[in-house]
């Protein structure tokens, strides 16, 4: 495991990434991508640090709207799938004449595998939502009947019971309205309509982090730490899964890749999570702060409400199960696995106890992760 002056390095280094700091060290190679309209910059950066010897590859967590709503929200899990031959250790698959490599098994989340991609290769990733059959057709036509038909009349029935002994054509069209809107706003926005939409011609700067130069001058340090805060976290992770299938896959390589995440929510399913804790131990550990919501959304069903007492903890954890049913819906609908949290061994705490409540103000970096790594002995 790291010691504490590369834990501060890491930690400083993803709060550093987010560009708020005129007096912080310049990173030596940056790479920024703009994808949407709206602003939603994706961004890494790599310096050296512990006398050159190691380097430090931070990536940017959330910064704006375009990271909420087109990579967060994008809750979809799909399989690691990564077209490199790089990647030889990887268990290849045939595709349309080539293959694919699967680096890890499981599925992780859509939003942060896009942005992985984008920042890594410069591409979008290769994905495939749809399964060609006949038992997949009738899921999908199951699903689309539930949210066409279902839930229109179920938020009809709900303003006719709200609206009860005043009922008129005016709400009667308002109830309409609000019945067809819901599932039409689902429906394009979960098949990536209003992504296409907003989606602007990507404005990149600095080299893809994939380019066998970088990957080369990295892998000559004695230790690579990825880091990142909160969706910088997640990316981080399946950066890290990504250059050490890399180093592995050559002989003449140093496999020297270390994780550091910070308030990082959950990347993948359970065979996802069980297998990067099998193929990296102490490897890498994640820093959560037991009140910050973003390490426990989405959550993963009803016994760990019960057993971190959501209810209790805040009207955002109120919030948390009273929308519960309606994600565990989609999800059920969509055939989305869990996302799995990692357990206790490769977590560190930053305070107890984790009853207390949950708020974003725990979520900060410069506020809660980074004096707190500075306070370890």
């Amino acid at each position: 495991m790291l010691d504490r002056t590369l834990l501060v390095a890491a930690a400083e280094a993803a709060a550093d990434v987010y560009g708020d700091n005129k007096d912080a060290p310049p990173f030596e190679h940056l790479r920024t991508v703009e994808q949407f309209r709206p602003v939603g910059e994706l961004r890494c950066g790599v310096r050296s640090e512990y006398n050159g010897r190691t380097a430090i590859v931070a990536v940017r967590g959330t910064e704006g709207f375009g990271n909420w709503i087109f990579t967060n929200f994008q809750a979809y899990f799909a399989p690691l799938r990564l077209v490199d031959d790089a990647l030889s250790v990887a268990s290849p698959s045939k595709y349309q004449g080539g293959s694919y490599r699967t680096p890890a098994s499981g599925t992780i989340h859509q939003g942060f595998f896009r942005a992985f991609s984008w920042l890594w290769y410069g591409t979008e990733p290769m994905m495939d939502r749809t399964e060609r059959s006949e038992a997949a057709a009738r899921i999908r036509l199951r699903r689309y009947l539930a949210i066409c038909f279902a839930l229109p009349s179920l938020v009809w029935l709900f303003f006719a019971w709200v609206f009860v002994g005043t009922w008129s054509i005016g709400s009667a069209a308002i109830a309409a309205l609000v019945a067809l809107t819901v599932p039409f706003i689902f429906i394009t926005f979960e098949d990536g309509i209003w992504e296409d939409l907003f989606k602007d011609h990507p404005q990149v700067a600095g080299g893809a982090l994939s380019t066998p130069a970088l990957l080369q001058r990295l892998n000559a340090y004695d230790r690579v730490v990825f880091t990142g805060h909160s969706l910088g976290g997640s990316v981080a992770t399946i950066m890290f899964l990504v250059y050490r299938c890399w180093c592995r896959s050559d002989a003449a390589r140093s496999d020297n890749g270390h994780l550091v995440t910070f308030g990082s929510p959950r990347v993948g399913d359970v065979p996802f999570v069980t297998e990067f804790c099998r193929q990296h131990p102490d490897r890498f550990v994640h820093f959560i702060h037991p009140g910050d919501p973003v390490p426990q959304l989405p959550p993963n069903g009803l016994d760990e409400l019960r057993f971190r007492r959501t209810w209790r903890r805040g009207w955002l954890g109120r919030g948390v199960c009273i929308l519960f049913p309606a994600w565990a819906g989609v999800a059920r609908l969509y055939r989305f696995p869990r996302p799995a949290r990692w357990s206790d061994t490769v977590i560190h705490r930053v305070t107890e106890p984790a009853t207390q409540r949950l708020k974003f103000g725990h979520h900060s970096m410069r506020r809660v992760y980074l004096p707190f790594v500075r306070s370890l002995g």
